[in-house]
């Protein structure tokens, strides 16, 4: 099989292109490219602000810095097949439920294993799980990098406080914590959080 075959169709074309039209070409190509969508981004401004304007805040907070209203006309330009891309950036994307079909990726179902409801139910209880299995590494350099992410983290919106003992359940809203953990790779120290936690995973179906 050629492995021009094995490329999706845009990408075999851009290769293509690369490799015939010349460095020349290709450099006046991708200087046009930022010209044109340059001058969109800053003619586009005031449905950005528009735009913002409407959004709940913490999502707007969440993708402060991008330029969404161009991202909007980018993808009706070259009509990409999945326009509720734009929705996860403007509505934010619920963690629960059901994930909208997008025709993107072959067909697989995957169930939840919780209802919401269920879900709600175990919520409070789990917290309370999560909160007691609370404690350090034995590594003091590791908790100490995990500590200054989340706090990172929270400066950005992100993330609610540090919690004192029984402050998780001063909250009138249904919410389920999420264990993280420090990890170190030679010299590169990262915070992972746990996607195996329970209700991280068992109350979303997917259909890719």
């Amino acid at each position: 099989m050629s492995p021009a075959l094995a490329l999706p169709g845009e990408l075999a074309e851009t290769v293509e292109f690369c490799a015939k039209a010349g460095v020349v070409a290709v450099a006046k190509h991708r200087l046009e490219f930022f010209r044109f969508w340059n001058k969109r981004a800053k003619e586009l401004q005031p449905q950005e602000l528009e735009l913002r304007r409407s959004m709940d805040p913490v999502v707007e907070k969440a993708v402060k810095g991008k330029r969404l209203a161009l991202f909007k006309e980018m993808l009706e330009f070259y009509k990409y097949p999945d326009p509720g891309v734009l929705e996860e950036l403007t509505d934010g994307v619920s963690l629960v439920g059901e994930v909208p079909k997008t025709g993107m990726l072959p067909f697989k179902f995957t169930p939840a294993l919780l209802t919401i409801d269920a879900l709600r139910k175990q919520a409070e209880f789990r917290r309370a799980q999560i909160f007691g299995d609370c404690k350090g590494s034995g590594d003091s350099e590791i908790d100490a990098e995990v500590w200054c992410e989340m706090l990172e983290e929270r400066d950005k919106g992100w993330l609610l406080g540090p919690l004192g003992p029984g402050q998780h359940t001063d909250f009138k809203e249904v919410w389920v914590a999420s264990k993280a953990q420090g990890e170190t790779n030679r010299r590169l120290q990262r915070v992972v959080y746990q996607p195996d936690s329970p209700c991280n995973r068992v109350s979303c179906s997917s259909y890719s």
